[in-house]
């Protein structure tokens, strides 16, 4: 029953998408690309809940929420480092899920998806290895890409016998990502 619940409320929470045609046209916990952060959270509370960032270059930082959200138990927001306004550049909701259970939902929520957005430039579907870093973890990758940005559903797969990966839990992530915050991603963070 839990699992139809949290199934149901990812699907109504994409329903207010239907009229999307823009990646800012998009909402997870009510927030979209474009917005400031500052709509949504006190600055001391956003500068307190930056982590440790993964990236080599730092054009880019991710702060972190884990409580008072509907439908997801972590947000993450991405912003600028010079951007005193915190413009979200990305947004991620996620549930800690297994595996197995999140290929289920992975597909419910992207046939939702493709049911209600006509002008999906281009889907793409693959497996991320994170650059071999964390042992022979992985992530099933679903990928629509919209005008201006992507909305991306994937299931990660954590290696337990990885020392760095095995303190992370398998879990669903909804993804919504400006195109010249991907690129940087893809092709600038890690260099």
């Amino acid at each position: 029953m839990r699992i139809f619940l949290l199934i149901l409320i990812l699907i109504l929470n994409i329903q207010s998408w239907t009229k999307a045609e823009d990646i800012k046209d998009f909402e997870i916990e009510g927030m979209s690309i474009g917005d400031s952060a500052l709509e949504f959270y006190d600055r001391e509370l956003i500068t307190s809940n930056t982590h440790t960032q993964p990236y080599k270059n730092d054009e880019y930082f991710t702060v972190e929420f884990d409580d008072n959200n509907k439908t997801y138990e972590t947000i993450t927001l991405t912003f600028k480092k010079s951007d005193k306004n915190f413009i979200i550049h990305s947004l991620t909701g996620y549930n800690y899920v297994k595996y197995e259970e999140c290929l289920i939902k992975q597909k419910l929520i992207a046939d939702d998806i493709k049911s209600v957005i006509k002008n999906i430039k281009n889907e793409k579907n693959y497996t991320s290895d994170y650059g071999d870093e964390y042992g022979k973890s992985f992530a099933k990758v679903i990928e629509f890409v919209l005008v201006n940005g992507s909305a991306r559903i994937w299931c990660d797969n954590f290696d337990k016998k990885n020392e760095t990966a095995k303190q992370w839990p398998d879990a669903i992530n909804v993804d919504l990502s400006t195109e010249k915050f991907l690129y940087w991603l893809d092709y600038v963070a890690y260099k």
